[in-house]
């Protein structure tokens, strides 16, 4: 039996492979399947339609998987629509995060079978069921599945009412990226953050705009020891310098980091590979463990501010304070590592006098970082910002926002955020959303060009041309979303090869 799992683009400003997808490859590919990955989350790149239809045709699948996000979904969707129109005996499923509330959604856009949660003890059990089935009676005895949604012969609704989760993480297997296309990534062998490594499941803070119930019970961790087989496997293996540790927050526990940080330094890869990774401020940062990071390779520490005042914290249900805010980065700062600030507008409860005060609060955080990843709230399901606005229902699918992600001028001057203003979801005063715009561009121009190594006078030309050019690029997409997109796409990915240069050389280094 042949499998072709297919990602479609998440993201056109870097790179990133599908660990979640291949896991779930690599499972399969153990248990005696013939399995191929296209991930075309590459800059370098990019798999149209048409393409597509001729890997199908060449390689003669008989399942094809599709790993959906929220940000995916359309493409995907579209996709579906065209190999069902020619390939109609080929059964396709449907997984990842984005299914765990939008598995009808799926459902109506074609795809076959629905893994609503959790995949790596579903996938097994699935995929054998499939092996002796075809278009025609693969629904015969499916409902014996576990994990997974799909429409009866009459069509009604199947949702199977237990969902199997893999207890131990430990168990979950080192991803075989060689199912993937794993050349159309690697070009310069500077490329940063092309593999994500996640160890967490679930998050135990209660943010209301990401968390769950479920969510919050989850408090699975992978060991450090794990992690740490990982590392050195993607090292040995692909030579990669830099990994983005992908946890929610990897300060917590705080014994599985120090184990993890001494594996590094005790078996000296710390002087290889830097990392990146997230937490929040409610977790450890001593300054012990912050030193301890530091040695064993770790670059950057980006915490889940989000924002800064009481009001604003209460409103979103985040345990924090700008005290905590002050000690993290005062720590961070002091153990020499670089600090990355998530903020999140754009929220029902907004208003000019809100925006300004977390503004100035804000602003008194550059004396530790100028790095401000400033987002504008991107409602999903499943959270109270999703389900009480029906203005909002599936507004992902809209092609107006899948034109505006992929334009170049939007890469560069991260437009595709500022969209999220357009529908005005939570209809917002006008002054509102002028504050907002003005609150997100500050914060976009402070972050400007931190990825490069140093600010000399060549790079600052290189910057104001590239800005020029988004310029252009704007100007055309007025014009004609598609034939924007045609044109700029080259000059997107070589835009993206040079950069890799740059920061790869930036972030490589102690």
């Amino acid at each position: 039996m042949r499998i072709l799992f297919i990602r479609q683009t998440n993201t056109y400003s870097f790179s990133q492979i599908g660990n979640g997808m291949g896991i779930i490859a690599t499972i399969l590919h153990e248990a005696g399947f013939s399995v191929r990955v296209i991930d075309n989350n590459s800059q370098y790149k990019f798999y149209s339609d048409r393409e597509f239809v001729k890997i199908i045709q060449s390689y003669s699948p008989d399942v094809i998987g599709f790993n959906i996000t929220m940000l995916n979904a359309l493409e995907t969707y579209r996709l579906v629509k065209k190999i069902k129109g020619k390939y109609r005996n080929i059964i396709l499923v449907g997984g990842g995060i984005h299914m765990k509330y939008s598995y009808t959604e799926a459902l109506k856009n074609g795809i076959d079978i629905v893994v609503t949660r959790e995949g790596e003890k579903v996938v097994t059990p699935l995929f054998k069921h499939l092996e002796f089935k075809n278009k025609n009676t693969f629904k015969n005895g499916l409902e014996e599945i576990q994990g997974i949604s799909f429409l009866k012969e009459n069509g009604n609704l199947y949702l199977s009412e237990i969902f199997p989760v893999c207890d131990d993480l430990d168990q979950i297997p080192i991803v075989n990226y060689d199912l993937f296309n794993i050349n159309d990534y690697i070009k310069t062998k500077r490329e940063p953050g092309l593999f994500f490594l996640t160890g967490q499941r679930g998050c135990p803070f209660t943010c209301n705009f990401c968390s769950d119930p479920i969510q919050r019970k989850d408090r699975r961790v992978s060991s450090a020891e794990w992690m740490f087989k990982n590392v050195q496997h993607l090292y040995n293996k692909y030579q990669t310098h830099y990994i983005i540790i992908a946890d929610n927050n990897f300060t917590f526990p705080r014994e599985r980091a120090v184990e993890f940080c001494t594996r590094m330094i005790s078996s000296g890869l710390n002087k290889k590979i830097r990392f990146s990774c997230q937490t929040k401020v409610e977790t450890p940062l001593d300054i012990e463990l912050l030193k301890l990071m530091k040695k064993a390779g770790f670059k950057k520490i980006s915490l889940g501010v989000e924002r800064m005042i009481p009001y604003s914290l209460n409103q979103i249900n985040k345990q924090s304070s700008s005290k905590k805010v002050y000690e993290a980065l005062a720590a961070i700062k002091a153990a020499n590592l670089e600090i990355g600030i998530f903020i999140l507008i754009g929220f029902p409860f907004e208003t000019v006098e809100l925006l300004k005060a977390e503004e100035k609060a804000f602003l008194s955080l550059k004396k530790y970082t100028s790095n401000f990843a400033c987002n504008i709230l991107q409602p999903s399901p499943g959270t109270v910002y999703y389900e009480d606005y029906t203005k909002i229902k599936e507004w992902y699918l809209d092609s107006h926002v899948l034109n505006l992600k992929r334009a170049y001028f939007a890469t560069v001057n991260e437009d595709y955020i500022l969209g999220m203003l357009e529908p005005n979801f939570f209809n917002l005063e006008y002054d509102v959303i002028k504050e907002i715009q003005k609150f997100y561009l500050l914060f976009k121009e402070i972050n400007y060009g931190n990825f490069l190594p140093e600010k000399t006078l060549f790079f600052s030309i290189m910057l104001k041309i590239d800005s020029l050019i988004a310029e252009s690029s704007k100007i055309l997409f007025k014009y004609s979303p598609t034939i924007e997109y045609r044109i700029f796409k080259k000059i997107r990915f070589m835009r993206y090869f040079f950069g890799t240069l740059l920061f790869g050389k930036k972030v490589s280094s102690s």
